[in-house]
């Protein structure tokens, strides 16, 4: 997908250039010319985003994937910076005055770290700004309209597994439930031993895809049992490997203050002191769809809260949960959850202004 990481990196690159407006620590010493010569790269690249190309390149993508969810988290990860950006203005006129607005604070900014500029040189920034936030405001509609067909794609196809997984009852076929911890030992093995492979041989099946395939194949419930977990196995040499089942927190051999420390080390300086007490303590009652939301919304906040880096979210949510030492629901429950920004609207709100109105624990 060439043009979609191109396009992405452009996008990138606009949002480091007017990070300046934004982002009140960004401090640069350009000259005027430098900064209007940076606003009209910003805008060309702007306006050089090409919808169709994106569309083309993701329905090229869906044809050689099942998971059309997948496709959208790539494109939500990807797009973040656009998607994310005023994404509850749509009006022309209200995308004007609030490009107008955002420079008030930066060229007080200029004013204070001495770089002069006319009049007419202010003009022009505000017009440059103006004209960007227009091209910004049509990319990021043209992505939501694409992640909407996407949706639709995606429910599309839910309906028909839906209606093949009913065929299952011809074959008059069920898991005897006795024996699902024992099933669930011999696909550990089979796995670990290339039995199964994804559809395309295009990228890694994992323990999660075998086990959500077989869910909906027989209809029972694997990896919503307490004995279940994929990450500590045990193996004699001379025999396949077979899982030790997790059944506690790796994290809950650490100290509370090394889980406290290192859980830190996952929030940016946005997290004000005492932010993770604050935190438990408003949400020590949830667990699985609405810590996912909640995560989302951490990191997803303006700045970021919350920063997981990629391979790490298994690690981070061991040392949530031993923080919260409660049941924040399974490990599956948070990732697999797809948080979608329309969809999901009133309680990421709801989220949001439980966090921003959390009370201090003291």
């Amino acid at each position: 997908m060439l043009n979609i990481e191109k396009t992405s990196d452009e996008i990138n690159e606009i949002f480091e250039i007017i990070d300046v407006v934004y982002n009140p620590t960004s401090l640069s010493f350009d000259p005027i010319d430098t900064i209007i010569n940076n606003f009209n790269k910003a805008l060309k690249l702007a306006i050089n985003f090409d919808s169709s190309v994106i569309r083309k390149e993701l329905h090229d993508e869906l044809s050689d994937s099942d998971d059309v969810q997948d496709i959208i988290r790539m494109v939500l990860y990807t797009f973040h910076a656009i998607l994310n950006w005023k994404e509850d203005t749509v009006e022309i006129p209200r995308i004007k005055e609030s490009q107008r607005k955002d420079l008030i604070p930066y060229f007080e900014k200029l004013d204070h770290l001495g770089i002069s500029y006319s009049a007419q040189k202010r003009d022009i920034i505000i017009e440059l700004f103006i004209k960007l936030g227009l091209r910004l405001l049509k990319a990021r509609l043209d992505l939501e309209k694409i992640i909407a067909e996407l949706e639709r794609i995606d429910e599309i196809n839910q309906k028909i597994d839906s209606l093949n997984r009913g065929k299952i009852s011809e074959y008059n076929l069920k898991l005897n439930p006795d024996k699902i911890q024992e099933f669930t030992r011999v696909l550990f093995n089979m796995y670990n031993n290339n039995y199964f492979l994804p559809l395309g041989n295009k990228v890694p099946i994992s323990e999660v895809d075998l086990f959500l395939a077989f869910e909906n194949f027989l209809e029972v419930d694997i990896s919503g049992n307490e004995w279940f977990g994929t990450e500590i196995y045990s193996q004699d040499d001379n025999s396949m490997p077979t899982p030790t089942l997790q059944t506690t927190n790796p994290a809950s051999g650490l100290s509370p203050a090394q889980i406290q420390n290192e859980l830190n080390a996952y929030f940016t300086e946005a997290a004000y002191d005492y932010f993770l007490e604050a935190l438990r303590n408003e949400f020590k009652n949830e667990k699985g769809k609405t810590i996912a939301i909640l995560l989302y919304v951490l990191q997803n906040s303006n700045p970021a809260i919350l920063h997981v880096p990629h391979g790490k979210m298994k690690k981070f949510y061991n040392l949530l949960k031993a923080f919260f030492n409660t049941d924040i629901g399974t490990y599956q429950s948070i990732v697999n959850f797809s948080v979608n920004k329309n969809l999901h609207k009133e309680e990421i709100k709801a989220i949001q202004n439980r966090v921003d109105n959390m009370k201090l624990p003291f």
